[in-house]
């Protein structure tokens, strides 16, 4: 019962948090910007890379060419391509974040310059983490069953010992391989509160996508009888879906800089400190009661 009521209470706590940050993008409506523009780029950046490779490999391709070297090199190129942009513009909105939390107007353009001075590191970051993301695919593909459940268990500890290099990369002048060390460091500290935040976003984004998908649904069940009614419903749940999800990656990532910051200084204007002190207390009670 004890430990239901800190997980409870961790929840609680985290939806409070997150609240918190949805109240600095209604501050901070540029903030929006970034994962619009990342998306944005990102498709481009995927479409230089694949169309060029489409138009000379895709003529001559069989079934059993997906898994001969070319293939593989144009899957990495678009994977390090998608990594890097996404990469960027998320260093562009910590970094606009933290000034944010102090009240100060901030812009996109802002962001972009933030993220050009750390760009080097970026760029080296995002290569790392597309051969990361190579090496567990190759694991789920070539080992079967056993190989698709250790692919997921990389995949996880990897996404938890990465979770905070985003703000490590925007705040800090170290590579990537201390990047993650810091990033390690700091999940620690925090116990599992930047995890379950990470959760409660998702489910919260989950439970709102629901009447979307069911005007959606209805949508297109509709539009054979009432064509104009059918697209109208359509058209308003897709646009609502792309602002859900950029709304979320944006609570998501300001979420992230939130709790990365007080780890390291102890304070983050625009947030309750009696929450964010919770978070490292009851990391500190965790120890003592695994301890002893």
């Amino acid at each position: 019962m004890g430990s239901q009521n800190v997980v409870m209470n961790r929840f609680q706590r985290s939806f409070r948090l997150l609240s918190q940050s949805l109240a600095i993008i209604r501050r901070d409506r540029s903030l929006l910007w970034f994962p619009v523009l990342s998306a944005m780029f990102t498709l481009v950046a995927v479409a230089i890379v694949l169309v060029p490779a489409a138009v000379l490999l895709l003529p001559g391709a069989t079934a059993d060419s997906a898994h001969t070297w070319p293939m593989l090199v144009v899957a990495g190129l678009a994977g390090y391509a998608a990594t890097a942009v996404a990469t960027y513009f998320n260093v562009a909105l910590v970094s606009c974040a933290a000034r944010s939390f102090h009240g100060e107007d901030t812009s996109a353009a802002e962001g972009m310059r933030a993220a050009n001075a750390r760009l080097g590191s970026i760029l080296l970051w995002a290569l790392i983490a597309s051969l990361v993301g190579l090496l567990i695919r190759s694991v789920e593909q070539r080992a079967g069953i056993v190989g698709s459940i250790v692919a997921r268990l990389l995949g996880a500890g990897w996404a938890i010992a990465t979770y905070f290099v985003i703000p490590v990369l925007a705040f800090e002048q170290v590579d990537p391989a201390d990047a993650v060390r810091r990033s390690v460091a700091t999940v620690r500290r925090s116990w599992g509160e930047s995890l379950i935040g990470n959760v409660g976003l998702g489910i919260a984004t989950f439970l709102l996508a629901l009447p979307l998908v069911g005007v959606g649904l209805v949508g297109a069940a509709v539009v054979g009888a009432s064509p104009a009614a059918g697209v109208g419903l359509l058209v308003v749940a897709a646009g609502l879906g792309v602002v859900l999800l950029v709304v979320s990656s944006a609570m998501g990532q300001i979420y992230k800089t939130a709790v990365y910051l007080y780890a390291e200084t102890g304070e983050v204007a625009g947030y309750s400190s009696e929450l964010l002190e919770g978070a490292f207390r009851d990391k500190r009670q965790g120890r003592r009661r695994f301890f002893g």
